[in-house]
């Protein structure tokens, strides 16, 4: 049997704790198989995590692979993609590249899907969901470099017939370049993912992880096979809800620790009926398909102005408060600058900025019914019984966690009448899986501050040596302009 694993990204991602446990253990479980682990080392200047081409970057991301797998016990063949890359693969993407009079989302090289993955990468890095800059960006070396990549490592697979394919996430250009090669080649493809904290591993075969029904089949999977009775399951499943609630880390970074508890907007009437509305940060999904595109808004910020504008008209003894997202904080272009145009736009629209002090939670107590776009608030609102209007689409969608119009014009409706709130059930498969969710790894372990641990040994670890050569090739870089010891 013949494997291949892709772990392209090195520095800064706990991708790479993944893929060392994948390596590992294919290596224990398949002694006779010829595995590949495969590395960008420095065969590319640009990636996410270094979208400047910072060469200090460049070393330790290169120096810490030799690092980590010397943490591997077993035979594996260490392939960089430039051993793959051919001067024609070359001159094929710079011609492809050349040709490209817009990047746009439905760029394709073949079936490589070029525009989405390298978007994705760029509004990720930049927070620019509009594009707005993205034509005098780092983008295009991006797609040069994904191309070339997907033309060599097509090449490859096909040449030395490998069997399967492990692949980390699967949605930034390189990553996505690997799984379009398993697509068009028929190899099975599995994207790896982290589902919680801890030490867990999950597989996606074929598909993003990000994919809606796939990732419901996992939160209903997790529940139903789970051997622990159906109140512990609840007990352990509520333990989500109220921890991110108090403000502790439990699977991601919590948004609300900074917040002042039980602090509300000032100058709102709270003897009125009350409608809180909890905007998402939604450039993350702004480049991983048509599934996550909102059925009844151009965008977030179209829902905004419409749900503000329907309340100023349809509901004027009611309080809409929005509170945007905190992850807004510091983005700088217009599609998050637009929304500040509804402060004291109408007398019952209050706004609350992403820096605001204003608990979200004690938002939450006050709300007789909820909006949300599909942020996880969505599942947490229901838990805390609260009625809750889904304005776009996310993980929950069909879960019956919130109310989800078949058209916007039943939004009237839906904010007039007395709604109940929808059952918990939803909520609580969701909190489960974000607490036991994945297989149990062997090796690999996460903690709640972001740190990565493989076999015991903190990621990413260095020499002193090492350290004092990235000092040295940053200086070089920054006053001379000069890359030195990186290849």
């Amino acid at each position: 049997m013949k494997i291949l694993v892709a772990q392209i990204i090195g520095y800064g991602s706990y991708g790479k704790g993944l893929m060392l446990e994948e390596l590992q253990n294919l290596i224990n479980e398949k002694p006779g198989a010829e595995i590949y682990y495969l590395t960008c080392s420095n065969t590319f200047n640009a990636c996410y995590f270094n979208p400047y081409s910072k060469p200090e970057i460049c070393y330790l991301c290169k120096e810490g692979k030799i690092n980590s797998l010397s943490l591997i016990e077993g035979n594996f063949q260490h392939i960089k993609i430039e051993d793959l890359l051919r001067n024609e693969d070359k001159r094929e993407s710079k011609y492809f590249v050349n040709n490209i009079t817009q990047v746009k989302f439905d760029l394709r090289y073949e079936n490589f899907k070029v525009g989405e993955s390298a978007l994705s990468t760029y509004i990720s890095t930049t927070r620019d969901r509009d594009l707005e800059l993205v034509e005098d960006s780092f983008v295009k070396q991006l797609i040069y470099n994904g191309v070339s990549l997907y033309i060599a490592l097509k090449r490859f697979c096909e040449s030395k017939d490998i069997n399967v394919i492990y692949n980390f996430n699967g949605r930034h250009i390189y990553n996505r370049a690997v799984m379009d090669v398993g697509l068009a080649t028929g190899i099975p493809i599995f994207n790896v993912e982290l589902p919680r904290v801890g030490g867990a591993v999950e597989h996606f075969e074929n598909v993003l992880p990000h994919t809606i029904l796939y990732k419901q089949k996992l939160f209903n999977e997790t529940w139903a096979n789970s051997k622990l009775a159906e109140e512990e399951k609840i007990n352990i499943a509520s333990e989500y809800f109220i921890k991110r609630r108090s403000g502790t880390k439990v699977n991601a970074r919590s948004f609300t620790e900074d917040q002042h508890k039980n602090t509300l907007p000032k100058d709102v009437d709270y003897g009125k009926n009350t409608v809180v509305l909890y905007t998402s940060s939604d450039d993350e999904f702004a480049a991983i398909g048509e599934e996550f595109s909102n059925p009844y808004f151009k965008d977030q910020n179209d829902g905004l102005f419409y749900v503000a504008k329907l309340f100023h008209e349809k509901f004027p003894d009611q309080n809409l408060i929005i509170r945007i997202h905190p992850n807004f904080a510091g983005v700088d272009f217009d599609y998050a600058k637009k929304i500040y145009a509804l402060k004291g736009k109408y007398q019952n629209v209050h706004l609350v900025e992403p820096d605001s002090k204003v608990d979200s939670y004690a938002l939450l107590d006050v709300a007789d019914k909820v909006i949300t776009f599909g942020s996880s608030i969505t599942t947490e609102a229901t838990f805390w019984q609260k009625p809750v209007i889904m304005l776009g689409k996310s993980f929950f969608s069909g879960m019956n966690v919130a109310y989800e119009p078949s058209k916007i014009d039943d939004l009237e409706g839906l904010l007039k009448n007395n709604l109940a709130p929808k059952p918990k059930t939803g909520s609580l498969k969701f909190g489960f899986y974000l607490i036991k969710g994945g297989a149990e790894a062997n090796f690999y372990n996460r903690d709640n501050k972001g740190l990565t641990y493989f076999k015991g040994r903190r990621l990413y670890f260095y020499s002193a040596k090492q350290i004092i050569i990235s000092k040295i090739i940053e200086k070089a870089n920054r006053l001379f302009g000069i890359r030195i010891f990186v290849k």
